[in-house]
């Protein structure tokens, strides 16, 4: 998931983006994405105020990566 945000920086990708993307043909919980933003956090090291950070939009169920 981090890869294909990084090579899609600075815009919203949505999360049925997401899943069409790394899972297609597959059912997968949306909600595994929050988990996964989560933990790329964690081993980024990034916060929700950090710049080069993941940002969630939950109501629009988007994710946005600026580098």
């Amino acid at each position: 998931m981090l890869r294909y945000l990084v090579e899609h920086p600075g815009r919203l990708v949505t999360q049925d983006e997401i899943l069409e993307a790394l899972w297609p043909e597959t059912y997968v919980n949306p909600e595994i994405i929050k988990k996964y933003i989560l933990e790329i956090r964690k081993v980024l090291g990034t916060g929700t105020t950090n710049r080069n950070s993941l940002k969630l939009f939950p109501s629009a169920d988007t994710s946005l990566w600026r580098r």
